[in-house]
């Protein structure tokens, strides 16, 4: 199972998730910091955040509104509701925060860009 998209809602975001037959809600949630953002690992359900939507949800809502897609679905059908922990994705983005801004400092400091 893999995100197609999100998008913003009024109190976090929409996940439009390929392939969910067979998809079981886990209430353990991790947060693990990527290149680009926040990875929320759920089951078997991986959901990249991009910094500028972990921003978002921190400040607007901790709600994931997860849709199964297909494109040739005119309906997509609700496949579960996962809410983060507010403190736990604010720590989560300012690791990424301290990684961005350790990593040019470490290319310039090694003759790099």
């Amino acid at each position: 199972m893999h995100v197609q998209c999100v998008l913003e809602a009024n109190t976090g975001i929409i996940a439009l998730v390929g392939f969910s037959e067979g998809y079981e809600e886990s209430h353990e949630i991790e947060y693990n910091v990527a290149n680009y953002g926040i990875i929320i690992s759920t089951g078997q359900l991986d959901i990249p955040l991009p910094a500028r939507i972990a921003q978002y949800m921190i400040d607007n809502g901790q709600d994931i509104f997860m849709y199964s897609y297909a494109e040739d679905d005119l309906i997509s059908e609700h496949i579960g509701t996962t809410t983060l922990d507010r403190d736990k994705l604010l720590k989560s983005l300012g690791v990424w925060e301290a990684r961005a801004i350790e990593k040019p400092l470490t290319a310039n400091l090694h003759g790099g860009s």
